[in-house]
Order: C-alpha cells, then structure tokens, then sequence
C-alpha cells in the first residue's frame, strides 16, 4: 500500500491548538522570523493573535508552545485570520473563549468558555490519495503558506522564487521539501498548492 513520505503529514497527525494572546502595543505581523522581514499587517495595542502550539500527533489538549525562531513566535490574528511572525516581546496572555485557529477548524489551548479545548475527531487515513512525485518547483506566488497538511495549519511561509523538491502530488496540494528559502529553513517539509508553484 502506497505511504506518504516522512514528513508528508495528514490532518489525523497534526491536532495544533493556539494559545490566547493579545499585544501589549503597536506591533507588526512578518513574513519572516525577524525585523528584515516584509511586513504583513500592522498590529495595534491589545489586537488578539492565537500563539501555535507544536504539531500534536498524539491529540493531547495541552500541546507545548512551538518554539520561537530569533525572538518571533508564530501567530494568527483574529481579525482576519492571517498567520505570520510576531515579537515574543509584544505578546501578553489573553483570557481566551476565541483562539480556535484560523479557521475555527483547531482548538483553543485553555479552559474559557465558547471555544473547543480539544483536538477534533478525526478518522485516520485508511489510503495515501494521490501519488508519489519528484522534480522541482519553483513558487510563481508573491507569498504562499506552507501547511502540515493538505488544507490543514500553515507553519511557514514560502515567496516568489523559492525552490522546492516535490514528494507527493495530490489533487489539489503537493507535498514538498524546501531546497532554497529565504524564509523558511532548507529541508523543511509541507504542503503547498499547486496553483502556487511552476516548472523551472
């Protein structure tokens, strides 16, 4: 039976939650893990982002925080959704009851009221869809996320002209290894549309 390769997650196997936070004063959502990096979206004092946890394939509810790249955590605003890099020394806890992800689609890790606390079920993948792939890409988006799964939580950001090596051809995401980023660590692995990629 056809495997996905190692580190081409499935949705069962990445269960992230978010952590409360809002920002202590004027920030700013990055690209990047650092002060170079472009500018996403202005933040402004008390403006509520939801700090990722680390991928959860066991389904625990208390997931640890995914650790920080230079002094920058990764993050999703509430207001519109978007993820990106924000200062660790901004981010101060929040309450809580609204931190469920970008999509409501994940879970809040904390205990207030309105929200899931609690990875959701999913049925494991009886099948691998799809097929196994080679070749490079090369991304024709200005930014595109990287995510752990098909359609599931990005954890990266991928730009214009960066190189990736495809594993896995699915029908509406590859799965791929990073070879060349500016951004994003060499080696890193993830799923990306195939909109978002060309042929060299």
């Amino acid at each position: 039976m056809l495997r996905y390769p190692s580190g081409c997650f499935t949705q069962y196997e990445t269960n992230v939650g978010y952590y409360p936070n809002r920002t202590s004063r004027a920030a700013t959502l990055r690209i990047g893990p650092g002060s170079g990096f472009r500018v996403l979206q202005t933040l402004d004092p008390g403006q509520r982002v939801g700090r990722q946890s680390v991928r959860n394939p066991d389904r625990s509810s208390k997931p640890p925080r995914r650790d920080s790249r230079n002094g920058y955590a990764w993050v999703y605003v509430l207001e519109d959704g978007r993820s990106g890099w924000v200062a660790i020394d901004v981010l101060v806890p929040d309450p809580g009851g609204w931190a469920d992800g970008p999509a409501s689609e994940d879970f809040e890790i904390g205990s207030a009221p309105g929200v899931r606390h609690a990875p959701r079920p999913r049925r494991k993948p009886r099948i691998a869809i799809g097929r196994k792939a080679s070749g490079r890409r090369v991304v024709r988006a200005r930014e595109v996320y990287l995510r752990y799964a098909a359609q599931s939580a990005p954890l990266y950001y991928l730009e214009h002209g960066d190189v990736v090596q495809l594993r896995w051809s699915g029908p509406k995401y590859a799965c791929v290894e990073v070879v060349s980023s500016s951004i994003t660590p060499e080696g890193a692995r993830g799923w990306v549309s195939h909109g978002a990629l060309r042929k060299p």
